[in-house]
């Protein structure tokens, strides 16, 4: 309790050098270097806490969110038109082996074009 500008407090609530002869210690104004120490760090703290603020980036208006597209339309992809082991096996000896330099051929000509059409989509 404060009265008349003294502190009412026992002697055990005191540091050692502020014991007094009696059970009352004044209060006083702070000091001056303790004064100018606390507003120098309240400044500091001030200034500190507003620059956070100034260095926020904008938030962003658009956000581009990558979607897998594929690089080859299904019209380019050529078709698979070989033969079957049934259909070759259905044919003369003559006949076969026409039929079978045309079925490799013909899958010689799709894999040069699916292969061609893969290197377009990786470059």
């Amino acid at each position: 309790m404060i009265v008349a500008g003294k502190r009412d407090c026992p002697p055990a609530c005191l540091s050692p050098r502020e014991w007094p002869g009696d059970s009352t210690v004044e209060i006083g104004a702070p000091s001056a270097a303790g004064w100018a120490w606390t507003r120098t760090l309240q400044a500091i703290a001030i200034l500190a806490l507003a620059g956070c603020n100034g260095t926020l980036p904008p938030a962003p208006k658009e956000i581009r969110i990558p979607v897998p597209t594929p690089c080859v339309s299904r019209e380019q992809i050529p078709t698979k038109d070989f033969m079957t082991d049934k259909t070759l096996g259905e044919l003369s000896d003559f006949d076969f082996v026409v039929a079978l330099r045309t079925d490799q051929l013909a899958q010689r000509a799709w894999i040069e074009t699916t292969s061609a059409l893969l290197e377009a989509c990786i470059k």
